[in-house]
């Protein structure tokens, strides 16, 4: 296997790898002797670098404008999946488009192409329709989660998406879950199938069942979550009415969280998700939107609150622990008399949380908001001297760092909180504050 165009070590090394897994190594070995690539593989186990680093490969530095498309179905892949291919270090130009935030500024940027363009369905179809870019040149198509794409009704835009690019040579599908047969409109008539589903890399879980009266699921849900001593979890719920009244029941209870669901604009999605990857929240209360798309090693376990119809969707709120090899913990919780559906055949053992009166030691970390981002070329760099030389912040206090368009967030030791902003006040960043 020869991969002349690109120094695989060197991007694994950029990105804290030593090897490609099997997976991954197949994909790269198929995708040099096939058109169409269909990859299922459990959440976690690594297509996102599997398929970029197939994409790589065929990117020419050479040409000019777009040469590739990726599409994911929500905006948290699509970035995820931006942010994946920053840290592979190739010096070609990427822009993710989404929608939530102004049109303008992606129309802006596609006024000097980007090699590669990461999008949803819908925001990508208005960008043709608008001809704010040609897409004559992109000979490589990535269909990230291509199940949940046809799920969110995005088939009229797939199909006006598709006809629009006529030089498509390469085409990579991939799932956690198969479905019976492509639609007609994708024009794969052969795709080389890729299949890791049913083997090893499937995660580590352990299945619990807690049982609960119907009036006592919250004090049953808090005491399991206290059970967990700041953990990070997820807890699923199948409705997004029922997640504002457990919200302000765990507010209540004094366990600190942050919620993910359809209705929040944007900038509440993102920061809440801001919060809990960087441990300012070690509870993160979920509709299905949190399923997938989320790339946060660290969670430990899942409460399913509401036990979902669908068995894929068990599965994908599942692939959101035990990642990258680790062991993860699922719990359902049951109300009596309640028996699991038909779907889950695997071994699952009741389990009793320990009665915790106390209440649990607040998160380690807590998150600082300052208001300069990309827009205003402000980097990670910046935002540590920042804290550091005029905070007076120790590195070592000093946690995940994310850079938005219009604003940056720091995770810093809770305790040294107030010391911070103190010496912060008053203070400029990059004299952009």
């Amino acid at each position: 296997m020869s991969y002349q165009n690109i120094d695989i070590p060197q991007i694994l090394q950029s990105m804290g790898f030593t090897d490609l897994k099997p997976m991954q190594k197949e994909v790269l070995d198929k995708s040099s002797k096939n058109k169409n690539l269909l990859v299922l593989a459990p959440t976690g186990s690594g297509k996102t670098l599997a398929f970029l680093l197939t994409l790589i490969k065929k990117l020419d530095a050479e040409k000019e404008g777009v040469q590739s498309l990726i599409l994911a179905p929500t905006r948290e892949l699509a970035l995820q999946i931006e942010q994946v291919f920053r840290q592979a270090k190739t010096g070609f130009k990427v822009l993710t488009c989404y929608g939530g935030h102004p049109f303008s500024r992606e129309r802006s940027s596609l006024k000097n192409p980007p090699t590669l363009i990461i999008a949803t369905p819908g925001r990508l179809l208005d960008h043709l329709q608008r001809k704010t870019f040609d897409p004559k040149n992109i000979h490589t198509l990535i269909i990230d989660e291509y199940d949940k794409c046809l799920e969110l009704g995005f088939t009229k835009e797939m199909q006006s998406i598709l006809y629009q690019l006529p030089r498509i040579n390469h085409t990579i599908l991939t799932s956690a879950t198969e479905i019976e047969s492509l639609p007609k409109y994708f024009n794969i008539k052969e795709a080389a199938s890729i299949n890791y589903l049913d083997t090893d890399v499937m995660p580590q879980l352990s299945y619990y069942y807690v049982v609960s009266e119907w009036t006592n699921k919250l004090k049953q849900l808090e005491e399991l979550l206290k059970s967990f001593q700041n953990e990070p979890s997820i807890v699923f719920c199948n409705f997004k009415n029922d997640i504002q009244d457990i919200s302000l029941f765990l507010s209540q209870a004094q366990l600190p969280h942050s919620v993910f669901y359809g209705d929040l604009d944007q900038e509440e999605r993102e920061k809440s998700l801001l919060k809990f990857r960087n441990g300012s929240a070690n509870i993160l209360l979920a509709t299905d939107l949190a399923a997938r798309g989320l790339d946060i090693p660290a969670i430990k376990n899942i409460v399913h609150f509401q036990i979902p119809s669908k068995e894929d969707t068990f599965i994908h709120r599942n692939g959101r622990t035990a990642r990258m090899q680790q062991k993860g913990n699922v719990f359902l919780l049951l109300m009596d008399n309640k028996t699991l559906p038909e779907y889950i055949d695997t071994n699952i053992r009741e389990f009793r949380p320990a009665i915790h009166e106390e209440t649990l030691a607040p998160p380690i970390n807590t998150t600082i908001y300052m208001s300069a981002g990309k827009m205003h070329k402000i980097s990670k760099i910046d935002v540590v001297g920042f804290l550091c030389q005029i905070g007076g912040l120790a590195k070592d206090k000093l946690g995940l760092i994310e850079i938005k368009d219009r604003a940056s967030f720091a995770a810093i030791d809770s305790t040294l909180v107030n010391q911070v902003i103190q010496n912060c006040n008053g203070q400029k960043l990059k004299k952009m504050m």
